[in-house]
């Protein structure tokens, strides 16, 4: 089970910023391109591609709303294989990835399907809480 706080900002450098403060390590950024697939079931693909060409697939429920807490299903990546979902949207983005215990932020600017930015915060419940609760302030300044 995937437990996510997920919000809209307007930039990613306070977050940043506080995941370098709170000594978390800086594990990855990549450009990628992801593709979402919806089935009549509630779930959907994602085909993602990173800017050095690996392709990964994984499968997630498919919850939207506009919740900042999010709980749902989520499968490790896997190799892809014949789909049987209909393509839904191409999600063009930066991802850049901290990570500090068991406790991961990810940072996305997008650039389609429109220019936004989103900070996910994921874990394990009481972890993800507590940080969340730290940076909830951050929120609240935008």
């Amino acid at each position: 089970m995937e437990y996510e706080y997920s919000f809209e900002v307007r930039n990613l450098e306070q977050y940043i910023k506080y995941c370098i403060s709170n000594n978390y390590t800086h594990v990855s950024n990549n450009k990628e391109k992801r593709i979402i697939f919806r089935n009549k079931n509630k779930t959907m693909a994602r085909i993602t591609i990173s800017d050095d060409k690996d392709i990964f697939l994984d499968f997630k429920d498919d919850i939207l709303n506009n919740e900042v807490l999010i709980e749902r299903r989520e499968t490790p990546k896997i190799k892809i294989n014949n789909l049987e979902y209909k393509e839904d949207n191409t999600l063009e983005r930066t991802r850049i990835k901290y990570k500090k215990g068991k406790v991961t932020f990810e940072l996305d600017q997008y650039i389609q399907p429109k220019e936004t930015c989103v900070v996910a915060i994921e874990g394990e419940k009481e972890d993800t809480d507590d940080v969340y609760k730290e940076v909830r302030s951050l929120i609240d300044e935008q």
